[in-house]
C-alpha cells in the first residue's frame, strides 16, 4: 500500500507538472519543468501498467527491481525560439546568461524573460514591475534608449547619442539549484553558487538581441503525449489501489 500511495504520488506530480508546461506554453522565456526520478521500488510489487514509458520506466530493463520514485521536479533550461518584438525595449538572448532584475527583500532575481519595457518614470522595468539591472543611470531627458548585442546601453542625450554604460549578464554553475520566485524570476541558492557576471558576447555569455523575445521551450506535442500517458496509468493505479482494498478486506473476513 505503501508503494502504491507513492506510485500515485508521482503520478499525480508528473500530472501537475505537464500541465503546468501546457499552460505556459505561450509564456515568454518559460521553462518546463521535467520529472526527477530515482530508483527504489521493487518491479515485484508493481504492475507494469507503473511504468510509463512502454511498460518499462525509462532507462531500466524489465528484469531490473527498481523503478522510479518521484525525487521533485528541475527545470530545463534550453533556450527557447527568438522570435520578432515589436516592443523596442524588449531583449532575448541567444546563448547562455540571464538578465538582473530588482527583486523583493533587496535580492537580485535572474530571468530569461526579456519583455522588458520603460515605466511612468522613464526606468526599464518587466511587466511586473521589477527594475532591469542597467548598471547605468538613465537622464530624464533621454530619448532612443538602445542596448546592443554587447549589452552596451546608449541614448540620445541633449540631441547627441551617448553611451551611458554596460548591462551585464548573469549564469551559474548549477542553475537547476535556482529557487523559483514567480513569473520567471529565479533567486540564487547554495545549490546554485553564486552567480558569475560577464559582458554579453563575452566567454560563457550570449548576445543580446534587441527587439527579440524568447518563447516557452515547452515542447507542446510531448507535454500532450505525456499527460495523456500518465492520466491512463493514473486510472489503472485507482483500479489496482481498489483491488488492494477489497483483497485486504476479503483477508481479515476469512480469519474473523
Amino acid at each position: 500500500m505503501r508503494i502504491s500511495a507513492e506510485y500515485m504520488n508521482l503520478l499525480q506530480s508528473r500530472l501537475d507538472m505537464v500541465g503546468n508546461n501546457l499552460a505556459n506554453a505561450n509564456t515568454t522565456a518559460f521553462k518546463q519543468q521535467l520529472l526527477s526520478e530515482e530508483e527504489g521500488m521493487d518491479t515485484q510489487e508493481l504492475s507494469k501498467s507503473r511504468a510509463m514509458y512502454g511498460g518499462v520506466a525509462p532507462g531500466i530493463a524489465a528484469d531490473q527491481t527498481a523503478l522510479p520514485v518521484y525525487n521533485g521536479n528541475r527545470f530545463d533550461f534550453s533556450q527557447g525560439t527568438l522570435v520578432q518584438s515589436d516592443q523596442p525595449q524588449n531583449m532575448a538572448i541567444s546563448g547562455e546568461g540571464f538578465f538582473q532584475v530588482a527583486a523583493a527583500n533587496g535580492r537580485t532575481g535572474y530571468t530569461r524573460a526579456g519583455n522588458f519595457g520603460p515605466d511612468g518614470n522613464g526606468r526599464i522595468v518587466n511587466p511586473q514591475g521589477l527594475l532591469l539591472e542597467l548598471g547605468a543611470e538613465i537622464p530624464e531627458n533621454a530619448s532612443d534608449l538602445s542596448i546592443g548585442s554587447d549589452g552596451k546601453i546608449t541614448a540620445v542625450v541633449d540631441d547627441e547619442l551617448t553611451e551611458l554604460g554596460q548591462l551585464t549578464l548573469a549564469r551559474f554553475e548549477n542553475p537547476h539549484g535556482l529557487q523559483q520566485a514567480g513569473d520567471d524570476i529565479y533567486l540564487e541558492t547554495d545549490q546554485s553558487g553564486p552567480p558569475l557576471t560577464g559582458n554579453p558576447g563575452t566567454e560563457g555569455f550570449g548576445q543580446i538581441q534587441g527587439g527579440m523575445l524568447e518563447r516557452s521551450n515547452t515542447d507542446t506535442a510531448k507535454a500532450m503525449s505525456n499527460m495523456i500517458e500518465a492520466q491512463r496509468a493514473y486510472q489503472i493505479e485507482i483500479g489496482i489501489t481498489k483491488d488492494q482494498d477489497q483483497m485486504i478486506a476479503e483477508a481479515i473476513a476469512l480469519r474473523g
